[in-house]
């Protein structure tokens, strides 16, 4: 699998005082099983309040086809998608190196 297999992207866009999460997590994976296989979603509760999710999905282009989707209707809101891209060096099991000050 390389790199462009496996993508995320942030979401926002639903009502931030829906009760359930289970809620938003349907609606999501629906919205982008076309995307690839969607591995994880993560859904970030401030103050009981929903703010954004995570979702990391597995697939040629996932994330690109992801982001096509955004503005889209989902199940009675509209999916704003951004970008979440992984930095180069992460996920790597590769020792960091030291400098001379720590």
């Amino acid at each position: 699998m390389s790199s462009t297999d496996v993508g995320r992207v942030f979401v926002t866009g639903y009502d931030v005082n829906l009760p359930r999460d289970d809620d938003v997590d349907g609606a999501l994976r629906k919205l982008f099983s076309s995307c690839g296989l969607i591995t994880d979603i993560c859904i970030r509760r401030r103050h009981g309040k929903l703010l954004r999710s995570v979702i990391y999905i597995v697939g040629e282009g996932a994330a690109e086809k992801a982001l096509k989707l955004s503005g889209s209707d989902a199940g009675g809101w509209k999916a704003i998608v951004n970008p979440y891209p992984f930095m180069e060096t992460e996920g790597r099991s590769e020792p960091r190196q030291r400098t001379a000050q720590g």
